[in-house]
């Protein structure tokens, strides 16, 4: 039954995005609003087009956006799957050990076969935050990266499904493999003034000086 198997997909979906979504977003118990997420919100709504990815400094604030787009979606009740690739187990290699993973927690089927199965009902969102750990530059052992590598060349041009991806700029102008996804790229600039202001005069800062 279709139904049936959606809902163990959006179960399982579910407690796998659990890391990423659960990231922490505030400042001082305060959001700082960043005009690059209107951006990937309307990458993530859009019905066509190539992967956007979402590229900026370390500590930038990439895995926050990528969060509060996941909330934002996951309340608005859109299908998603949302993945912290750095938080994956080491051992994955392949899109198969991939497909074991999310076995485990209890997907019906190969994450690519899910993807479709939800997106053939509705709209659907694939997250993936943080492929520049997994670069590369930062990882002797790469397998995980060819596993999401295969996942989103595997699940891109399914439609009703949209990716949205992260990464530190260095590394997505220099591992070719990053390079080769022929993304969209979203700039993260430093975040507004106001915003700032606001979190450090709440927090008692003269920013006057």
């Amino acid at each position: 039954d279709v139904q049936i198997s959606n809902s163990a997909i959006s179960a399982a979906f579910g407690r796998a995005s659990t890391a990423l979504l659960d990231w922490p977003q505030l400042s001082a118990g305060q959001w700082i609003e960043r005009p690059e997420l209107e951006e990937l919100r309307n990458a993530a709504s859009s019905t066509e087009g190539p992967v956007t990815i979402l590229v900026g400094p370390p500590g930038g604030g990439k895995s926050a956006l990528l969060a509060r787009l996941g909330g934002e979606l996951s309340a608005s009740g859109r299908a998603l799957l949302a993945i912290k690739a750095d938080q994956l187990p080491a051992d994955i290699n392949s899109l198969d050990s991939l497909d074991r993973h999310f076995r485990d927690l209890g997907a019906p089927a190969a994450v690519v076969d899910c993807l479709h199965a939800l997106a053939a009902e509705q709209p659907v969102v694939l997250l993936i935050d943080q492929l520049d750990a997994l670069s590369e530059l930062m990882d002797r052992r790469t397998g995980r990266l060819s596993a999401l590598l295969a996942l989103i060349h595997r699940s891109h041009g399914v439609e009703g499904l949209r990716i949205v991806l992260s990464s530190r700029e260095v590394e997505y102008r220099h591992d070719a493999r990053l390079a080769s996804l022929g993304a969209a790229a979203v700039i993260l600039e430093n975040p507004p003034w106001e915003g700032v202001n606001h979190v450090l005069s709440s927090a008692g800062v003269d920013t006057s000086r």
